[in-house]
């Protein structure tokens, strides 16, 4: 088994549909996170061989996080998440002897509970620490073909559960809306 750990900056803007962090009151909310884009070219020269490699990289990775959960007493908040990340890559090198090209694609699918206890009488908002756990599937494909006419493909699919805990501060906009961030710790097991 397979073990990562993982430390996960979660700059994450939430919008959150609830008044506030009341006994009773039910959430629904999502989270937007556009995990990383890069559009790099690179050149690299080596006079002494008179020789040039330029190496071109595409990335893009999207995430979107419903989650939903209910103040089952004041300042504790308990519920779920779900979790879909869609990435794509492509990865071009050319040399003096060998070119290559490569794409990968991967889907992240996980659903898993949460626990969110809320600190202080903030009235513009309020610190809190964040529980999570959760169970899911990663599904990648990839493929590099050389210029030589040799080419790689694989495909896998990963199993595996995670837990994290994290802090972070929930600034309310108004008496129903609320931008969260925060920071988390994750630790995860594949299978």
């Amino acid at each position: 088994m397979k073990r990562r750990f993982l430390l996960t900056c979660l700059l994450l803007p939430c919008l959150t549909a609830f008044s506030q962090t009341e006994k009773s009151r039910y959430t629904l909310g999502t989270g937007f996170l556009f995990v990383n884009f890069i559009d790099d070219k690179q050149e690299t020269i080596f006079p002494a061989s008179n020789s040039t490699e330029k190496r071109e990289t595409n990335y893009l990775s999207i995430d979107l996080t419903p989650q939903f959960g209910k103040f089952v007493m004041d300042d504790l908040l308990i519920g779920g998440r779900i979790q879909t990340t869609f990435s794509r890559s492509k990865e071009g090198f050319e040399g003096s002897n060998i070119s290559s090209t490569g794409t990968s694609n991967q889907a992240y699918y996980s659903i898993g509970p949460f626990i969110k206890y809320f600190f202080g009488n903030g009235e513009k908002g309020k610190p809190f620490i964040d529980f999570s756990s959760r169970v899911g599937i990663r599904i990648s494909k990839f493929k590099m073909e050389y210029s030589d006419d040799a080419s790689y493909e694989n495909d896998s699919r990963e199993r595996f559960v995670n837990g994290s805990v994290g802090a972070g501060y929930a600034l309310f906009l108004d008496d129903s809306i609320l931008l969260s961030f925060f920071l988390a710790y994750t630790h995860e097991r594949i299978r």
